[in-house]
């Protein structure tokens, strides 16, 4: 095993290079482009999607330290809370030793000596490039800060909370993306793994229901993501790889080491105080999926798939992290014997059994069968979902708002099995719409194309192949804002004089495509992962010119200058 075995993998350290180019026409592009960036204040004055008023409430919100504002756990909602009932039901968990255990001290210094340590010995034997090395290698860490999420669809008044790990710009966060990049291609090999709920979809689909006498029934896990052992989740990691034939990547045991690293210094901050977590896998890790589903594939070899009852009364067995799926032909007594069983076994896998004649909840789906034991498929909404569909008022691109009720559409469309209620759920979605500020011609346009649509081709096409990568374009990447469609307008008006350049055949065929990142939106305004922090002004940039400037020197470059 070399560092080539690994040298594609898609990381790659931030570049500080700036291109120059002594091209005339491309210095001549960059000048234009520079220009009407320079001059857009003076074209027009954006006064932004707030008016006074609700800019003061945004403001007073943000100050007030007595609440916390967060989203549901699901359904969309947005949730206000007391902040002393969230720190206290935050503190509540913390306070569980079998979990968690509080630090005297900040160990963000000692854990990044041991990482540096770990992929310098890596790079040494040739597991990695020392280009990767330096990509997985965070040179100043963000503190990873705990927050909880409200599941009002428990409880509403005293809801219980779901603790996130906000990692973004983390210690361990890129040696999880490597690892996740390594493990994930296995994970869609395992044969009760569901990618989506067009996976699931399709399941349903192949079921031959027979004469109806069985149960659907699901099972989730409680709090799977913390309640998986270390060793355990190690054993069936490293039981996958070992045992994968066509597995060709770095050796198992560096993958090993790099994954125990993620989980023995899984630490993070609450306000003051450091803890770390002494169990489990941190919810907001990126191997975080990958590693829960890992573990439950290698806990259903061992305990499910092999129990008489199982093997007896269980069919078309799914599951999708914490969730399972399955048909049981068998009495109720036996199934919850079954369910006693596994919930007796010792381990930390304790599971929650939902069981009906009729009809069960998966995922976002309702599965249930009609009186000639046909099975069918519609949307599943809780009672606790709210209409969070992106307004149309909303500064995005508009190409964006208009496609976003085609793709709701579809969804509607896949998920509704039966014309009659596919109908109805199009309307329904319709008016969603409509309450969201979007045209109603535009609305009428697009329910009428989903009426005529066939499910069936639907969930056919979506075995998507990858779409051929496009050798024909340069990207122009940037953060959207009022301005950015006067950026579009000048580097598309004058883009001829770049492609009409015959010193630039790299590019006398290419096109411009633009990708946007948007701006920060109400939630995350007004939703800080740190409760520290509330209360700290926040800016929204509208307009940089240096942000520009720099991609026109990015765009020079790629264009072969």
């Amino acid at each position: 095993m070399t560092s080539r075995d690994v040298s594609d993998a898609p990381f790659r350290a931030r570049s500080d290079f700036g291109p120059v180019t002594s091209n005339t026409s491309l210095r001549t592009f960059s000048r234009i482009i520079d220009s009407t960036v320079s001059n857009i204040p003076r074209q027009t004055q954006h006064r932004g999607n707030l008016n006074k008023e609700q800019r003061v409430t945004l403001k007073g919100l943000q100050e007030n330290r007595n609440i916390i504002v967060k989203p549901a756990d699901k359904g969309g909602a947005v949730v206000v809370m007391d902040y002393e009932y969230y720190r206290t039901e935050l503190l509540d968990q913390l306070a569980d030793t079998g979990c968690y255990q509080k630090l005297t001290y900040d160990p963000t210094s000692k854990f990044q000596s041991q990482l540096g340590k770990l992929l310098d010995e890596a790079c040494l034997h040739g597991w990695i490039t020392e280009e990767l090395r330096d990509a997985l290698y965070v040179e100043h860490p963000v503190r990873p800060v705990i927050y909880t999420l409200p599941k009002i669809h428990k409880n509403l008044q005293n809801p219980p909370a779901r603790p996130i790990i906000s990692a973004r710009g983390s210690l361990a966060e890129k040696i999880a993306k490597y690892v996740d990049t390594i493990l994930q291609p296995l994970v869609r090999q395992l044969g009760s793994y569901l990618q989506d709920t067009t996976d699931f979809l399709r399941v349903v689909n192949s079921i031959n229901a027979g004469d109806g006498n069985f149960l659907f029934v699901t099972m989730d896990v409680h709090s799977l993501y913390t309640c998986i052992p270390h060793d355990a989740g190690i054993h069936a990691v490293r039981d996958l790889l070992s045992n994968n034939p066509v597995y060709t990547g770095p050796p198992v045991e560096f993958i090993l080491t790099l994954l125990e690293f993620i989980l023995h210094n899984n630490y993070f901050k609450f306000e003051d105080n450091y803890f770390l977590q002494l169990t489990g896998t941190a919810m907001g890790s990126n191997v975080a999926p990958t590693y829960a589903n890992i573990f439950m594939y290698w806990y259903e070899t061992c305990n499910i798939y092999c129990h008489p009852l199982f093997r007896k009364h269980g069919v078309y067995f799914r599951h999708y992290i914490d969730d399972r799926f399955f048909l049981w032909y068998g009495t109720d007594e036996d199934l919850l014997t079954f369910v006693n069983d596994l919930n007796g076994v010792p381990s930390s896998i304790r599971f929650t059994v939902h069981r009906d004649k009729h009809s069960i909840d998966f995922l976002d789906v309702t599965v249930y069968k009609d009186s000639n034991n046909q099975l069918h498929t519609k949307i599943f909404q809780k009672p606790t979902d709210r209409n969070s569909l992106l307004h149309y008022t909303s500064s995005h691109p508009r190409h964006l708002l208009n496609s976003l009720p085609k793709s709701q559409m579809l969804r509607v469309v896949r998920i509704t099995s039966k014309p009659e209620e596919r109908q109805e759920a199009l309307e329904a979605m319709a008016i969603r719409f409509l309450e969201r500020g979007y045209p109603t011609e535009l609305i009428t346009g697009i329910t009428t194309w989903a009426k005529s649509l066939d499910r069936e081709a639907i969930l056919r096409d979506k075995l998507e192949q990858e779409g051929d990568v496009e050798n024909d374009v340069v990207y122009y990447m940037t953060t959207y804002d009022a301005h950015t469609p006067f950026i579009k307008k000048s580097i598309l008006q004058h883009w001829p004089i770049v492609k009409t350049d015959a010193e630039l055949t790299a590019i006398n065929r290419k096109r411009v495509r633009f990708g946007y990142k948007r701006n920060k939106n109400l939630k995350e305004l007004l939703s800080s992962a740190d409760p520290v922090c509330k209360g700290v002004a926040t800016l929204i940039v509208f307009y940089s010119k240096e942000k520009h400037f720099g991609h026109m020197n990015w765009i020079a470059w790629l264009l072969g200058a």
